[in-house]
């Protein structure tokens, strides 16, 4: 679904399941079941992980917009250099005004670098990001929840762990 501008957030969250989420959710459940965890037990992993998984990519998909090249190591912007549709736009995009929106379209049919300037003052002005975290919020509480049938063990505590690195990366992007 590359270059496709008018993706919707259920159908971006629907693709983030079927890749990355899914992803996630296949090495928690088999980690689980060569560890010798109970069916139950799978069950909850793979819960935590499609929510967690979820969140990292909405994660990954804000760095991308609103890191720092120097900590991230890479250009800013190559998802949508590469006709990669992420919410951070797709929300920008459906609270634009249809001005706006057309120009995002412009920026995006054409991708420079030089558009991010632009793009980040929108995305600013539409409160993007607070949305996007407010979500990663939200699935990360849902990946914990899904961790409460589970002996407290190390390896919980390392999930466990996982969540509160990825919220507090997402609250310094949020700043």
């Amino acid at each position: 679904r590359r270059r496709r501008w008018d993706l919707s957030r259920a159908d971006y969250l629907r693709m983030v399941e079927l890749k990355t989420a899914e992803l996630f959710a296949v090495a928690a459940e088999l980690g689980g079941r060569h560890a010798g965890a109970s069916p139950a037990e799978e069950s909850a992993l793979r819960h935590f992980a499609l929510a967690a998984g979820t969140a990292y990519q909405v994660y990954d998909d804000c760095v991308d917009l609103f890191g720092s090249e120097r900590v991230v190591g890479k250009s800013l912007g190559t998802d949508l250099a590469t006709g990669k549709l992420t919410l951070p736009v797709i929300v920008l995009l459906e609270r634009a005004s249809p001005t706006d929106s057309a120009e995002v379209v412009g920026w995006l049919n054409q991708w420079s670098p030089d558009y991010l300037v632009g793009l980040h003052g929108l995305l600013e002005s539409h409160d993007a990001m607070s949305e996007c975290a407010h979500l990663i919020g939200n699935l990360l509480q849902k990946a914990r929840t899904a961790l409460e049938p589970l002996p407290q063990t190390g390896e919980r505590k390392a999930l466990e762990s996982f969540t509160r690195f990825i919220a507090s990366q997402t609250a310094l992007l949020a700043r």
